[in-house]
């Protein structure tokens, strides 16, 4: 699969794998930062809950001591503000735990508002009569909002702690899913590193050993060439494809010089024997080859006229002719020599007769 693709986009895999894992470590880092950002504001939110608990039990001991309307206001609004505060945060929240703890607490907060109503009345009215002692209705309220009060209290520690393990595991979880694609990035990488470099390796390998096999041809080492692998459309493959071309034309250049050579060491073998009226038919593919051996037709031919030539002049001999000569014009050499020879015998004789 990967031989048809380019070196090119397979080298360009690298760089986008690394944008690609950036982006997803920034998606992921976002969502889960996200997580425990509202986790950490959760948890303040939680904190400053029991300090509003606080704050209002506070001034429910200020109301004891001096009982009056603006005191028991000022309660109310401590616990106005919890309750809004809580709102505020629940509309926040996801988890249906921590959703039911908040509905529990405002539950809670109401139901000690409204005794502290039913026991603000009766302690205002006893301040202002000046008596000091509590009514058991009074006294009832008081065990009642106490219970409350505690109960309360043991909600907001509750949802508090909540807040905190989910702070917790959101950035155990975002440490955890960024070590996680650290080490899925770099398996990626290392496999697709491994792949690549084995391909490159293993192609520059073919490549090596089809090229000395050619090598290995072209010095008569062997007698025949293996192509290169040229599977698939990547850089290596179209080079292959361009040396196994050459390697086909030069074969079947070679193959028909070789021939050339063969058929003119028959054509001498002939000639050295005596017979003249042969040729070489076999083209080379050689220039220098193909001029070797229209020469070597040439002077074949050029011999073979001069003997016929010759032999025409000393054929007419047994007819008692003596007068024709063979042309030697153009010629040179010992077959010039050879001509002459036989022109001046052939005069010698004709002389004597």
């Amino acid at each position: 699969m990967l031989n048809n693709i380019s070196t090119r986009k397979k080298l360009m895999f690298f760089p986008a794998l690394f944008i690609l894992n950036i982006i997803i470590a920034g998606m992921l880092y976002s969502y889960f930062n996200a997580k425990v950002k509202h986790t950490t504001e959760a948890q303040i939110s939680t904190e400053e809950f029991i300090q509003d608990l606080l704050k209002g039990r506070i001034s429910v001991y200020q109301f004891l001591r001096v009982s009056n309307e603006q005191r028991a206001q000022k309660v109310r609004d401590d616990f106005a503000n919890l309750d809004s505060e809580v709102k505020q945060l629940q509309a926040t929240l996801t988890e249906k735990e921590n959703i039911k703890l908040a509905d529990k607490i405002l539950e809670l907060s109401a139901l000690y508002v409204k005794d502290f109503d039913l026991f603000s009345k009766e302690k205002i009215r006893t301040y202002n009569e000046g008596t000091q002692a509590e009514s058991a209705e009074a006294k009832r309220l008081i065990l009642e909002m106490r219970k409350i009060a505690l109960e309360l209290e043991k909600t907001l520690n509750d949802i508090n702690k909540r807040a905190i393990s989910l702070k917790e595991d959101a950035s155990s979880t975002l440490t955890t899913v960024l070590l996680i694609l650290a080490i899925v990035s770099s398996i990626l990488f290392i496999l697709f590193s491994v792949a690549l470099s084995s391909l490159i390796v293993n192609t520059l390998n073919d490549f090596k050993h089809g090229l000395l096999s050619f090598f290995s041809f072209l010095n008569r080492e062997t007698s025949d060439v293996k192509a290169l692998n040229a599977k698939g459309s990547d850089e290596f493959a179209q080079m292959a494809k361009v040396v196994n071309e050459n390697i086909t034309l030069i074969n079947e250049g070679l193959k028909k010089d070789n021939q050339a050579v063969e058929d003119a060491l028959k054509v001498v073998e002939k000639a050295k024997l005596g017979y003249l009226d042969v040729q070489l038919q076999t083209q080379a593919n050689n220039p220098q080859l193909l001029q070797l051996s229209e020469a070597l037709n040439s002077m074949l031919r050029n011999i073979k006229r001069n003997t016929d030539s010759i032999s025409v002049v000393l054929k007419e001999f047994s007819n008692y002719k003596f007068t024709s000569k063979v042309d030697s014009s153009g010629i040179q050499g010992d077959m010039k020599e050879f001509i002459e020879n036989v022109n001046f015998l052939t005069g010698e004789i004709s002389g004597l007769l």
